[in-house]
């Protein structure tokens, strides 16, 4: 659903019934370059923390993607490093991020 501006769009997933064994993954690739591979996830709504992939205290080289997600309690945002262009995500519920 794109919205008036036409710069923002709303995505609905549904999941049918309960599915205690599957995960569910969304995959957006953004039209812009972000090389330092770094993004922003909310701290409980209070401020939009910063991490880089592949480079944080707790980063396990043996599970790669589980150890760059983070709990996003309501954004996750990367932006370009060659423009002004962001992508934010902005979720209903808790849900896990990461950017790649």
């Amino acid at each position: 659903l794109l919205c008036n501006d036409e710069q923002s769009f709303q995505i609905e997933t549904v999941v049918p019934g309960f599915m205690p064994s599957y995960e569910v993954f969304l995959s957006l690739q953004p039209n812009f370059t972000n090389k330092h591979h770094q993004f922003f996830v909310d701290s409980n709504g209070l401020q939009m923390v910063p991490y880089i992939f592949n480079q944080s205290s707790d980063f396990d080289t043996t599970t790669e993607i589980p150890s760059n997600y983070r709990a996003v309690s309501s954004t996750i945002m990367m932006q370009s490093t060659e423009s002004d262009d962001q992508l934010a995500i902005i979720v209903d519920r808790p849900q896990g991020g990461t950017v790649q």
